[in-house]
């Protein structure tokens, strides 16, 4: 690899890792308190123990109704969201389970290929490439198995399940889609520049410019070769390579920043 493809290489490592921890860390954050003001919160607590249950009882007669009432609701729709991600998930298996069965495996270069006349664009799923068989005798198909070789080297199908999960639990969240599709791209760009620097930029772009397609994935489980973020992706080959040791201080520090903001302000309520 040049320099600059290491470079680029360990940012998106950096990324991946960052964009994983943070998604970690908004999860079990809300269940922590810094020591010392939790402490003090508890003294505050006891002062007021007696003030705050006599306003409870006071009106928890007339809000028990209500809150059971909008509570269920709200409760069923978050498990309706919940069920739909879950079955999502599982209908997703299933057919990546029907397309392996249907498919011709061949092993490339020690490497079990699966040609599928019914799936539109290659993908990868933990250690299985498949490719539509219409590329099977193509020149491109070199390129589609480093590619989808790569998403295997780097493990990335772990992070597709975690935030597939994620999204079917906190699928009322904005950012848990938001995250979902920038590991996605961080992913790519890995995958990318693997391909990239065994075969040459300009043979690797050439290529995916000759057979470039805009085609469905059979799942959100899977890294489809084709995608919308195409256009980023072969900008991001010859790309100039910045000072990684400043991005991760500047992520590090801001991570650290908003971690204990939102302590402290827990510790405050």
């Amino acid at each position: 690899l040049s320099r600059d493809a290491q470079s680029r290489f360990v940012g998106f490592n950096w990324n991946r890792f960052y964009l994983i921890f943070s998604s970690l860390l908004a999860v079990f954050l809300p269940w922590l308190e810094m020591p010392i003001m939790q402490s003090n919160h508890a003294i505050q607590e006891n002062t007021n123990l007696e003030t705050v249950f006599n306003i409870i009882n006071t009106f928890a007669g007339s809000m028990r109704a209500n809150e059971m009432h909008y509570g269920k609701i709200l409760f069923a729709v978050y498990a309706v969201g919940l069920l739909w991600g879950i079955l999502r998930f599982i209908l997703g298996l299933i057919v990546l389970y029907r397309i392996k069965l249907s498919s011709n495996v061949e092993k490339i270069n020690e490497q079990n290929i699966y040609f599928n006349e019914n799936i539109e664009t290659p993908f990868s799923y933990n250690k299985n490439i498949f490719i539509p068989i219409q590329y099977k005798d193509k020149e491109i198909l070199n390129a589609f198995i480093l590619h989808e070789k790569a998403h295997i080297i780097h493990h990335h199908t772990r992070d597709k399940i975690y935030f597939s999960l994620l999204q079917a639990v906190f699928w009322f969240n904005p950012f848990v889609y938001i995250y979902h599709k920038e590991i996605e791209l961080m992913h790519e760009f890995e995958a990318d520049e693997f391909s990239a620097s065994t075969i040459g930029n300009d043979v690797y772009v050439q290529n995916i410019l000759n057979v470039i397609s805009y085609n469905q994935t059979p799942t959100i489980l899977v890294h489809p070769f084709f995608n919308h973020s195409l256009k980023n992706r072969i900008s991001m080959l010859s790309k100039q390579s910045k000072n990684i040791i400043i991005q991760k201080i500047t992520v590090i520090l801001y991570t650290l920043f908003i971690s204990i903001l939102v302590l402290f302000l827990q510790s405050n309520v």
